[in-house]
């Protein structure tokens, strides 16, 4: 409830109410909930592995997840974070990360592979690159038969890297009716001696559309 009561609050005083993500790898110890910080995302941070974070702004004390991502919640572009480090209080200026609105989203459909922006709140932890994702696919018999799963990273298209949807979807659009397309993709390696693989798929090209959480 505080978390709804919070964003309710800015709703009412016309603010943005999108997450708010702290450059960082967040860890906890066991039975103790706090936040703890395992590394940062950014070079010049000043924050150190097993730091506890203990408050935003001076407000009111941080004892979990939830309450550190409510209470980023709202803020502009950097914060002030306390922590609690070798028994001492530090305080850390830090950026803040604007987490996209969901609901406002496009995805490509292509030829029923639904091809979209990472949405994982640690994507800048496994995706540096900021490869597109597969965010779902119809189940065609060309795309079932594929291999192809929901999560995996496309590396290229036609041997193209694409991190913007728009381009991609440019890219796409240009291409004939009958193209067939060449997508190299990463993949969580079911083989214990890896822990990614990758494939080539080929897909012809028989839909091509924007696809939305909101359609009209």
């Amino acid at each position: 409830m505080p978390s709804i009561c919070k964003i309710i609050d800015l709703l009412k005083g016309g603010k943005d109410t999108k997450l708010r993500l702290l450059p960082i790898a967040i860890a906890t110890a066991g039975d103790d909930l706090r936040p703890r910080v395992a590394k940062a995302f950014q070079s010049g941070l000043q924050f150190q592995a097993g730091d506890i974070i203990t408050a935003v702004n001076g407000g009111a004390e941080v004892g979990t997840l939830p309450e550190l991502l409510t209470n980023l919640r709202g803020l502009d572009k950097e914060a002030m974070i306390s922590v609690e480090r070798n028994g001492k209080s530090v305080d850390v200026r830090s950026p803040l990360n604007v987490v996209a609105d969901p609901l406002k989203a496009r995805s490509i459909n292509f030829s029923g592979l639904i091809i979209g922006r990472p949405w994982r709140l640690d994507d800048f932890d496994l995706n540096p690159d900021k490869h597109l994702i597969v965010e779902w696919y119809e189940m065609t018999e060309e795309v079932s038969l594929s291999g192809i799963e929901v999560s995996d990273y496309i590396l290229s298209v036609d041997g193209r890297r694409f991190s913007e949807l728009d381009e991609l979807y440019t890219y796409l659009d240009q291409l004939p009716e009958d193209a067939v397309v060449e997508f190299m993709v990463k993949s969580l390696s079911k083989a214990m001696e890896f822990y990614s693989e990758y494939h080539q798929i080929s897909l012809a090209r028989t839909k091509l559309g924007w696809v939305s959480a909101q359609q009209p």
